[in-house]
């Protein structure tokens, strides 16, 4: 078939899955220029999960959010219901009044608010404690309302006569507290391991139960116990009448990274059952007659936040750290509400080679597979939170690393695991498959290449000065970047493991990488809202990307190299004109923070996951068709004034001129026929000897000329001050040598480099001409290399 016809083929295809993918498959709509969306809304939050209540009547479901938010959910579809809008802070606690008309919920800017659930108004705000708000409750019969602070405070409020009932001390503040069925007493407890029974009426002490940080509280429902949830592992019922301890239920495990702590309980409305949840991501069913545990829950992977039987005892809701609000069967552990797709942040994405399927990973620790139309093929457990994920050139296997800092190979048809790579001893961020081998960087500080049919570690790069952030592979695969933690990019020679150049710095840090396809320009997002483009041959700045709405957390580029796409902390993802710098679009179809991007092996799709655990599809073809610019004739002082530039330790002002020649076409090819030449074999010797010349014009031009030559003079000019050289050469070369260590900026040879890059960029025959000649001067010239290199990528491209 021509090739008109194929891409008129999948044009129509894109075309026709936009059109009927007006609407995900829960029914959600699908932003404008949206194919697919993988995962679901449903119960999906921007952000951890902090508190959750169910409405008296069981029909509604409200959640608490680290983004500041309070939303109402339908409890049997999922579908969001209302968001309500006006703490200033996170808000860390929530309880429906017993009428369900009115919502209470405090927040870390210290205000208690009041909602009309109906109309999702502000009714009332009690700004009356001086930290955070970690805790509210309704009496039973609504007339009290409590609130806890870190403050040190426990605060009685009187709704009838509107007016301070009691403000009670606990030195160590209030983290969770709960009215007794009848409202007599409320319990409070927090981190001065104090857990105190208050009389409501009179506002003093009934008793004190020493020994408990505690998390969370419940009575049971005939008020005769008294579950307590403490920052360790092993739940604690009281008889609440004498004090007494009941029963120690112990399950809960320590998590690595995690800690340990039971930050949910709650009896079911019977009293038979008392759930917990812990920051193992478990949720344990016991019964509390008898202190038995009755079963375990797991299918989170977060820790779980809160948790809150459903009126009728039928369902129990589980909130976690990963974003997701889940409903199980208590009597059968299964869960309620299945949905495809993450249960937390999807962090990691990879498109196979035939562009079909697409991997994402995520925080909840799987690696879920899908066809381009958004349809779920397959999940395979990670073992642990994802940190990256890539397949093989071939398509056929599938990598993916994890917190527990191992690395597994999945056969990417079959989902059948093939191989472990254990070695790292942290969250493996980055991953790339060379040839024969697989790259791999960890926040465990290392660089490390694997040797797969060895199963075994090659080679670590050195430990770094901080977590690697992110790997960029060029498409030639001889050399690797890597983004750390100490703010430094590296450039190492895949081959040897020597680094080649270090250099960067972004104000607050870097959080991701990508290179262009031949390795010339690395861009790093940072949380400083900037992409920012870099030149690997000489470590300057080329250009900044501002226009950012959050840290910039991932970077993908089009397959030619010309598009960036941007994905920032406001959850929209930018494209950008590699060339120019200029924006060319932007994508809201997130309701959180963008954490990964990549585009489709064609460069139709391009993919966006996001913190809202859903990634998207987005149609792009239109887009990056036809981005080719138009040439554009130069006048002869703009051919000078730019070849001037090509030597600008400014590297913005290179880049300029880079583009700019490179639009050109045989213009720029005839310029650097001209002023570009190899760089002679036998020169070095000659040139060494020049160094002594009394003449101060021929030895500036021999400095100059070995400068230009790198690497490949270095072992010369050791040899040549070995050999007891003259004051003056000795000095001359004792620079040269120390410029070659430092990777100082050398003028003339930034400027040969940039030729070559702009001779590749135009492309023709006249140009790959100057290549060939290039190519033929000193074999370990960074310029001859670079001339050969180019020369093979060309004769690779379409």
């Amino acid at each position: 078939m021509p090739s008109r016809f194929r891409l008129a083929a999948a044009s129509c295809l894109l075309f026709g899955l936009a059109l009927a993918a007006r609407a995900d498959g829960d029914g959600e709509p699908l932003p404008k220029g949206v194919v697919a969306r993988l995962g679901t809304l449903r119960f999906r939050h921007p952000a951890p999960v902090t508190a959750l209540a169910y409405s008296p009547d069981g029909q509604l479901i409200t959640t608490a959010c680290n983004d500041r938010s309070v939303r109402l959910w339908d409890a049997a579809t999922g579908k969001e219901v209302r968001t309500f809008k006006g703490h200033e802070q996170e808000v860390r606690c929530l309880a429906f009044a017993p009428g369900g008309k009115t919502l209470a919920s405090g927040g870390a800017d210290k205000a208690v608010r009041l909602w009309d659930v109906g109309g999702g108004k502000e009714l009332r705000r009690f700004v009356n404690h001086e930290d955070w708000v970690e805790a509210v409750a309704f009496s039973p019969d609504g007339k009290r309302l409590a609130s806890g602070s870190t403050d040190g405070s426990l605060l009685l409020w009187d709704l009838v006569a509107d007016k301070p009932l009691h403000r009670l001390k606990q030195p160590g503040g209030v983290k969770a507290l709960a009215f007794s069925p009848d409202g007599k007493t409320v319990a409070a407890g927090g981190s001065d391991e104090n857990l105190v029974l208050w009389d409501v009426a009179e506002g003093t002490a009934v008793r004190r139960f020493q020994g408990h940080w505690v998390a969370s509280l419940a009575f049971s429902p005939d008020g005769k116990a008294l579950a307590v949830g403490p920052y360790h592992t092993t739940v604690v019922l009281y008889d609440v009448a004498s004090g007494k301890e009941l029963h120690q239920l112990e399950g809960h495990q320590p998590v690595r990274r995690r800690g340990s702590g039971v930050f949910g309980v709650a009896f079911s409305p019977d009293g038979k059952t008392l759930a917990s949840g812990g920051a193992d991501g478990t949720v344990r069913l016991w019964d509390p007659a008898a202190g038995k545990e009755l079963r375990k829950i797991d299918g989170h992977g977060h820790a779980i936040t809160c948790l809150a039987f459903a009126p009728d005892g039928k369902a129990l809701a589980a909130g976690d750290h990963g974003h997701t609000v889940t409903l199980w069967n208590p009597a059968t552990g299964k869960e309620q509400t299945p949905a495809a797709g993450h249960h937390g942040a999807v962090v990691a994405l990879a498109f196979a080679p035939g562009g079909q399927v697409l991997a994402t990973g995520g925080t909840d620790g799987s690696v879920v597979l899908w066809d381009s139309a958004g349809k779920e093929l397959r999940t395979l457990a990670a073992g642990a939170q994802v940190g990256a994920a890539t397949f093989s050139a071939d398509g056929k296997v599938l990598a993916a690393g994890n917190g527990d800092g191992l690395i597994r190979l999945w056969d990417a048809d079959s989902g059948k695991e093939k191989q472990r790579l254990e070695g790292h001893r942290g969250l493996v961020t980055a991953l790339a498959f060379t040839a024969g081998g697989l790259l791999s960087g960890s926040q465990d500080h290392t660089l490390r290449l694997w040797d797969l049919e060895k199963k075994k570690e090659a080679r670590q790069f050195g430990r770094l000065g901080g977590p690697v952030v992110a790997l960029a592979l060029p498409r030639d695969g001889k050399t690797v970047a890597c983004a750390g933690g100490d703010n430094v990019l590296r450039l190492f020679d895949l081959a040897t493991g020597a680094e080649l150049r270090a250099f960067g710095g972004q104000p607050g840090g870097m959080t991701a990488l990508v290179t262009s396809p031949d390795g010339r320009t690395l861009v790093s997002g940072g949380r400083d809202r900037t992409a920012r483009l870099w030149e690997a041959a000489t470590g300057g700045e080329r250009k900044q990307l501002k226009g950012h709405g959050g840290w910039v957390e991932a970077l993908a580029l089009s397959p030619d190299g010309k598009v960036l796409a941007t994905g920032a902390g406001d959850g929209v993802v930018r494209l950008w004109e590699m060339g120019t710098g200029r924006p060319l679009a932007e994508f809201a179809g997130h309701r959180a923070a963008v954490k990964s991007l990549a585009f489709s092996p064609k460069g139709e799709l391009l993919a966006s996951g996001a913190a809202d655990t859903t990634a998207v599809l987005w149609d792009v073809a239109d887009l990056l068709r036809d981005r080719k610019p138009r040439p554009v004739e130069l006048k002869p002082e703009q051919l000078d004034a730019f070849w001037a530039d090509l030597a600008s330790e400014d590297g913005d002002k290179a880049y300029r001129a880079v583009n700019a020649l490179a639009l050109s076409g045989d213009q720029a090819a005839a310029l650097l026929k001209k002023n570009l030449k190899p760089l002679a074999g036998d020169s070095a010797a000659k040139l060494i000897a020049h160094l002594d010349d009394e003449n101060f014009v021929t030895r500036t031009k021999a400095k100059v000329e070995l400068a230009r030559m790198g690497k490949s003079v270095e072992r010369a000019l050791q040899r040549a001050l070995e050999g007891k050289p003259s004051a003056e050469a000795q000095k001359q070369l004792e620079e040269l040598l120390k410029g070659l260590a430092e990777k100082r900026f050398v003028p003339e040879l930034a400027r040969g480099l940039r030729g070559v890059e702009v001779l590749e960029a135009v492309g023709s025959a006249e140009a790959k001409e100057v290549l060939q000649d290039l190519a033929k001067g000193v074999p370990d010239a960074e310029l001859t290399t670079e001339a050969k290199a180019a020369l093979e990528r060309l004769g690779k491209s379409p």
